[in-house]
């Protein structure tokens, strides 16, 4: 284990300067077995952090009842737990938000209400032929979804923002 302490820091300084961890996450779920190590957190939303920095995390669950973030190898099979915040680390990532933007105006392929353009990108990531989106704010927000093998036009407009979905290797 000092072994791992020693690494964490450098691994952490790494992680840092790549930018921040994205996780999509879930409340009320309890992922079962697969379990790695767990880390004392009084605070779920570390728990991307430490699982993007254990080797092999690729999900993660904290309890309030245990105050700790259950790093996993797998998601495991999900049960309801009143109590429990969960997550998997996602390997897609989103370009710069490009302001006042619209991306391939008119070629939606879908839409869903979001508070903002970065929970877009993980709502456009869950989606298979997702490859961009354009974010509104009015009437609280909302997504426009746009095809991955779109054209990448873009034209001006006031308010919107958009991006691409990125995807990282391995």
């Amino acid at each position: 284990m000092k072994t791992t302490a020693l690494l964490l820091p450098t691994v952490l300084v790494q992680r840092v300067v790549a930018g921040p961890p994205t996780c999509l996450y879930e409340t009320g779920l309890d992922y079962a077995g697969f379990d790695l190590m767990d880390v004392a957190e009084a605070s779920p939303f570390y728990c991307c952090t430490w699982c993007t920095l254990v080797p092999g995390c690729k999900a993660f669950v904290w309890t309030r009842e245990t105050e700790r973030c259950w790093l996993k190898s797998e998601k495991g099979p999900a049960t309801p737990h009143l109590y429990a915040f969960s997550g998997l680390v996602g390997a897609t990532r989103c370009s710069a938000i490009k302001d006042n933007t619209d991306i391939s105006p008119g070629a939606d392929i879908g839409s869903a209400p979001s508070t903002s353009p970065e929970a877009c990108c993980n709502l456009c990531a869950r989606r298979p032929s997702c490859g961009a989106f354009s974010w509104i704010p009015w009437s609280g927000g909302h997504c426009y979804f746009k095809a991955a093998n779109m054209s990448s036009e873009e034209a001006p407009a006031a308010g919107v923002r958009s991006a691409f979905l990125l995807s990282e290797g391995p």
